[in-house]
């Protein structure tokens, strides 16, 4: 048996348990709107188109956020501070629960810890990502320019 103290417990218990539903992708992928994040697939599985300006934009767009995150996590150390007892019954009760506020487990720095990892990790793979495509152009270039140099 579960007990659930908030709606926040709940949510969390509901995410948690949710079922996933398989879906079936067409092989003609195509992702666009929200910002056009537009990815074109094609249907021969010969891969599809990145945008490498966008994707730095994206990861500059993404630092602003990480120098926030950081902020807010230096900052929520504040809410390690005791609370002041209130008066009535549930008072003891309540002071208990949130001192457990700024946690590193399971409270705001837990919090704000795991989206500081995520986002660390999203950088990283856009970065992968950039090396990656620069290197094969990069590589590419030069074996056009051999080509062209040993045809003449």
């Amino acid at each position: 048996m579960v007990r659930i103290g908030d709606i926040a417990e709940a949510r969390t218990l509901a995410r948690e348990y949710r079922r996933h539903e398989a879906e079936r992708v067409s092989a003609d992928v195509y992702v666009g709107s929200l910002r056009d994040q537009t990815i074109h697939g094609r249907g021969d599985g010969s891969g599809f188109e990145v945008d490498l300006d966008a994707l730095r934009a994206a990861d500059d767009e993404l630092a602003v956020l990480q120098d926030d995150l950081v902020a807010q996590l230096r900052d929520s150390v504040a809410l390690l501070d005791d609370l002041q007892d209130g008066r009535g019954p549930v008072a003891g009760p309540m002071r208990r629960l949130f001192n457990s506020r700024a946690d590193v487990e399971t409270g705001v720095q837990g919090m704000l810890a795991d989206y500081l990892d995520e986002l660390i990790s999203v950088r990283m793979a856009i970065k992968d990502t950039l090396i990656a495509y620069s290197t094969s152009d990069d590589e590419l270039a030069g074996e056009l320019v051999s080509a062209g140099e040993g045809g003449e």
